[in-house]
């Protein structure tokens, strides 16, 4: 009862802020310049790969966004109304009920699911993502519902390690870093710990290792050979001087004087 009292207390607090905060916090700007640009080009073409990629990380929220915009006939979306707060409101509820679950599943106590709670609850990455729509909310969701499932006590059936890898896809999708999150099943596979495992179980694991595959290589073709290969270019094209200093061709550098000798008198 206290861990759905907290929840539905936070909800509140959500929807109070944004009855009376219309802007503000790191996550309205990253909305406005970084994230809706992408989501309206999606609502106003097809969805190909020549989107004005602005942010480092896979489209999967904004391709959601101009799905479901799409889908009522929404032709642009504002980072900060009431159609855009409620497309992103269907992750934190889904987060909502993530956290409901862990605090009933590892909480033994009241005091402890107040203080479980105030740590899950007090970070502005989900707060703010929630009012002005980042990806950072339906990545902390994915994170919950993969937490929800290495809770259970019992072992892992075919059915819990199907929806760990699908949380780990989708997260994934809205932030290629989560790949690293699907280790923590792959390690507890009882083929690893040289027990007998299904053949169910290995191909719901193995579409983690086809999640991390994917994303590794992506990051690798549109980061690093990217535009870190472009500043690499650039830094050893154009040298960086330091104040003071004359940038010259060596083959102009002029010697330095020599110094005349100076008699001295004994």
């Amino acid at each position: 009862m206290t861990a759905l009292l907290a929840a539905a207390v936070y909800f509140s607090l959500v929807v109070t802020l944004k009855i009376f905060v219309r802007d503000a916090g790191w996550a309205a700007s990253d909305a406005n310049e970084a994230h809706f640009p992408i989501i309206n080009y999606f609502l106003s073409h097809e969805f190909n790969a020549d989107y004005p990629n602005l942010v480092a990380m896979f489209p999967g929220m904004h391709v959601y966004f101009a799905a479901v915009g799409k889908l009522f006939g929404i032709s642009h979306l504002a980072y900060n109304g009431a159609t855009a707060f409620l497309i992103q409101t269907s992750w934190g509820l889904m987060f909502l009920y993530a956290v409901y679950r862990l605090l009933t599943a590892v909480c033994l106590d009241r005091v402890q699911v107040v203080i479980a709670a105030l740590m899950a609850f007090s970070s502005s990455y989900t707060l703010f993502s929630w009012l002005w729509p980042t990806t950072e909310l339906g990545a902390m969701t994915c994170f919950a519902v993969m937490l929800v499932v290495l809770v259970t006590k019992s072992g892992y059936s075919s059915q819990q390690r199907s929806l760990f890898s699908l949380a780990t896809i989708v997260a994934v999708l809205i932030r290629q870093n989560n790949a690293t999150l699907s280790a923590a099943m792959l390690l507890s596979d009882p083929a690893i710990a040289g027990k007998r495992s299904s053949a169910r179980n290995i191909l719901a694991d193995g579409l983690l290792l086809l999640a991390v595959a994917a994303s590794r290589k992506i990051v690798w073709d549109e980061v690093c050979k990217g535009p870190l290969a472009q500043l690499v270019e650039q830094l050893t094209l154009n040298p960086v001087t330091f104040a003071g200093e004359i940038d010259r061709p060596r083959d102009q550098m002029v010697p330095p004087r020599p110094r005349k000798r100076e008699n001295h008198r004994s």
